[in-house]
């Protein structure tokens, strides 16, 4: 290939003013204004682009974030949604045996009327119904309750852990082999797209999608809302209502400028070191800690607002709670819904980083459905094989977001 020697420098800016600084670059130069010009181009750009509703992909949906799942993932990923929810129903029921314990506790003890009717203790042997019993016959009875209730608890502990670690395990499981996946096909995404995506999309940042595109699969949603449910349900003759939501921020865009930040920092650091600019780029990165600043305070309002939650509810049952039992109503309503409004608290978290998860995966498959007008990967169209020698004059460089050099 000939070069033509006429061609010996290139600005982005025509201009007669000569450059102070210029880099040699055999009979080229790039010089030094041109190079901040674009680092500021860039910078400001990546700045503004998640306030572009142009350059934002919407969330995606629930269900698709699964899209890269087998049939056979899809089938161990509703096997970890029972063994989930089964896991979630474990804690309620052994709130049932708890109360039961607890009314049998006091039945034994006054000895008065008829004891009163269990489910989940008389499943191991305790419960036993006694009318006008003697206080020899009331200890012995207690003394069954008790090995029924220690006996009720060791099994629905048990059934509740091989459920957690059979959900867990299916979870993860699908989870890793999803993540793999989508790693390979974002990276070959990125690659496939042409210099005007670059362009256009200066904040993308594949460690920084990819990683939190996956944080959101987790299976606490799915136990903590099952066993929220279960317990409101039991609760529901009482006549409580318990609600909570949750809300999510921009994390993710802020991560993405600053991300884009630093590199270009860091990758030009003799520049910056060289004109003094060390105070001016701790500038630029004061929009990203903001907003990790206020990601804190609404997290902080949002934890104080589910405890305040939590500890009113915990008022509301002593005070409704206490006359209920004392009327002869069932005990399992108290803790129920006790705990209850522990675990709708505890949900929002998970429900969080779900819907971080939604906005993460929509720009990440945004990347791998387009399809570049030049594609790379293309086999369609002739190639035929060039030979001979190649001249470039008067080659002048355009780009949609860039003047011409």
């Amino acid at each position: 290939m000939k070069r033509d020697d006429s061609v010996k420098s290139f600005s982005r800016y025509n201009s007669t003013q000569r450059p102070a600084l210029t880099l040699g670059f055999r009979s080229n130069s790039l010089t030094i204004s041109s190079l901040a010009q674009q680092s500021a181009f860039l910078a400001e750009k990546a700045r503004n682009e998640p306030d572009d509703p142009n350059l934002q992909a919407p969330a995606t949906s629930w269900f698709r974030l699964f899209r890269f799942a087998t049939t056979w993932e899809l089938l161990l990923l509703f096997l970890g949604v029972i063994f989930a929810s089964l896991n979630g129903l474990m804690v309620p029921v052994g709130v049932i045996g708890y109360g039961e314990f607890t009314a049998l506790l006091i039945d034994r003890t006054v000895m008065n009327g008829t004891s009163t009717k269990t489910w989940a203790i008389s499943m191991f042997g305790g419960g036993r119904i006694l009318k006008n019993a003697s206080a020899s016959e009331n200890r012995l009875a207690l003394i069954e309750d008790s090995q029924a209730f220690g006996l009720c608890c060791f099994v629905f502990s048990l059934m509740q852990f091989v459920f957690g670690v059979v959900s867990v395990d299916l979870f993860n499981y699908t989870a890793l082999k999803q993540i793999e996946r989508l790693k390979e096909r974002f990276l070959k995404a990125v690659i496939r797209q042409d210099i005007t995506w670059y362009d256009l999309n200066t904040s993308m940042n594949f460690a920084t999608k990819v990683s939190d595109a996956n944080a959101g699969v987790s299976d606490n949603v799915i136990r903590d809302g099952c066993d929220h449910l279960v317990r409101v349900r039991l609760g529901a003759d009482a006549g409580h209502t318990l609600i909570q939501s949750s809300l999510t921020t921009q994390e993710l865009k802020a991560y993405s400028v600053a991300g884009v930040i630093a590199e270009e920092v860091l990758s030009a650091i003799r520049t910056v070191a060289a004109f003094g600019g060390e105070e001016k780029e701790i500038a630029r990165l004061e929009p990203a800690q903001n907003m990790g600043i206020r990601k804190g305070v609404f997290s902080g309002i949002g934890s104080g607002i589910m405890w305040f939650i939590i500890y009113a509810t915990y008022a509301l049952s002593f005070w409704y709670g206490v006359g209920l039992i004392l009327d002869c109503r069932r005990d399992p309503i108290f803790f129920s819904v006790l705990q209850g409004a522990q675990n709708v608290g505890l949900t929002a978290p998970h429900l969080e980083a779900m819907a971080n998860a939604r906005a993460s995966a929509g720009s990440i498959f945004a990347v791998m459905d387009r399809k570049p007008q030049i594609d790379s990967l293309s086999t369609e169209g002739a190639r035929p094989e060039l030979t001979g020698d190649l001249q470039l004059k008067n080659v002048y460089f355009k780009s949609l977001t860039v003047s011409t050099w």
